[in-house]
């Protein structure tokens, strides 16, 4: 990731702090969104909660807080892989 970035010279700036108000702002169309692709009880109805979410795992990665380790979907975080001197 920060390769392809670098290559296209781009920055990589955490999610969370991009989208701002997005959430609160599209959460109509999120409703509707999830209501038509029956995704019901299977993704937060919440659109700033799924933002949430999705910036707990990719912003560790965008702000180099986290280099390598496996995602833990029970606890929504990274940890140190087995196999990795490096702690997440």
């Amino acid at each position: 990731m920060n390769a392809t970035a670098e290559y296209r010279e781009a920055v990589l700036r955490p999610l969370a702090a991009l989208l701002g108000n997005l959430g609160t702002e599209r959460q109509e169309a999120w409703s509707t969104f999830i209501g038509s692709a029956g995704l019901e009880g299977i993704v937060p109805s919440s659109y700033p909660d799924a933002i949430n979410l999705v910036a707990t795992f990719i912003d560790p990665l965008l702000d180099g807080s986290v280099q390598s380790g496996q995602w833990d979907p029970h606890s929504g975080s990274w940890v140190k892989s087995p196999a990795d001197p490096e702690r997440a």
